[in-house]
């Protein structure tokens, strides 16, 4: 996850740079990387193929303070849609806690799942948007419950993918592809925890066996859960879609205030503070320079005068064309000269020395020069 996340903001630097703009909360239409291509040595064909994306990805940014095109509609209820899709595979993950790791104490009931479903999708926009939202949020309860029946019947073999990631397990699912897909992850997992042996392997290749088909089986079911909640829910969407465009259309005209209002509405329960921010964060854009006004806003005074410092090394370096160049091994001087001269304060004249007159005396004049260095 972390090098996926680095190989994805060199990506994004690399838009800032050429200066476009970059999505502050990133979703699937704008996200860049492929975790394929992690696996495997980074190439040519790789990077060009992340760049070409790269360039596809600008054209979905947008920023609704500033659209209000068929464009910025069709992108905005995207966004909407793809977050909706998010919570759903995100709902499935957590619905999964408690076959994924059946010795854990704490695991999610369906009461805590549902809440966290109600917090993100509920709305308080009164009308059809609310509605849909709200039917929405009731049928994916209905068949996440109907769904996770199924998995928790189902034989383990049921959910075999179409190509196996990691180890290959095939001798193992020979023996166990009969057996309760939750039963028998919960025994494969006590097995593990005590360190025994299975088939004649030793304890190292049956934790590697053991675990590749735990992971492989339930990343299946997980896909087949996933598809079939979404696909079950498709004319919701649609609908939803219709009504959305049609509502910030109306909206934009008034204004940013007005799409502001609208944005927060959407989840805008007590407990959906999050929605709220990754919704704005994924119709908000920004280029380099709003970055770099962030990036300054938060920083204390010593770290800006030493990036300064910092930029100068390295522009003095491009421009003398000496590559090791160093501010700490020059000294740098700078020499003030003034000249200034004031009324006579009070009755002072007769006291002013001659050489601090002016050529008609009329003013006392000061010659100051300083030298200041490091």
């Amino acid at each position: 996850m972390m090098a996926w996340a680095m190989a994805e903001s060199l990506f994004d630097v690399y838009l800032l740079l050429k200066g476009d703009s970059v999505p502050i909360f990133k979703t699937r239409n704008t996200w860049i990387t492929d975790i394929k291509g992690l696996s495997t040595t980074i190439t040519n064909e790789i990077i060009d193929g992340a760049k070409e994306k790269a360039k596809n990805v600008v054209h979905e940014v947008i920023d609704y303070t500033e659209s209000k095109g068929e464009d910025f509609l069709k992108k905005a209820s995207n966004i909407v849609l793809d977050y909706i899709d998010s919570k759903v595979d995100l709902l499935v993950d957590k619905a999964f806690a408690s076959i994924e790791n059946p010795l854990k104490e704490v695991v999610y009931s369906a009461e805590e799942l549902f809440d966290d479903l109600e917090a993100s999708l509920n709305i308080e926009v009164e009308g059809e948007i609310g509605d849909i939202m709200n039917q929405i949020s009731s049928e994916v309860e209905t068949l996440l419950l109907e769904q996770m029946e199924i998995v928790e019947n189902s034989a383990l073999g049921t959910y075999v993918p179409v190509t196996i990631q990691g180890v290959d397990y095939t001798d193992f699912l020979e023996v166990y592809k009969n057996r309760n897909l939750k039963e028998a992850i919960e025994e494969l997992t006590e097995i593990l925890a005590e360190g025994k042996e299975l088939l004649g392997y030793n304890i190292d290749e049956t934790s590697k066996k053991v675990n590749s088909m735990i992971f492989n089986t339930i990343q299946e079911a997980k896909r087949r859960v996933k598809h079939n909640i979404k696909s079950s829910i498709v004319e919701y969407k649609d609908n939803l879609v219709n009504k959305l465009k049609e509502t910030l259309k109306d909206i934009a005209d008034k204004g940013k205030e007005e799409v502001n209002k609208f944005i927060d509405s959407i989840g805008n329960t007590s407990d959906s503070e999050v929605m709220k921010t990754n919704l704005k964060g994924s119709f908000l854009s920004m280029k380099y320079t709003d970055y770099l006004r962030l990036f300054l806003l938060f920083t204390n005074k010593d770290v800006k005068m030493k990036r300064i410092g910092d930029l100068i090394q390295v522009n003095m370096r491009s421009f003398s064309g000496n590559k090791t160049f160093k501010m700490s091994e020059c000294s740098t001087y700078m020499r003030i000269e003034s000249s200034v001269s004031i009324k006579y304060l009070f009755a002072t004249k007769p006291f002013i020395p001659k050489e601090f007159r002016t050529e008609d005396g009329r003013r006392i004049k000061f010659d100051v020069i300083l030298y200041k260095g490091y």
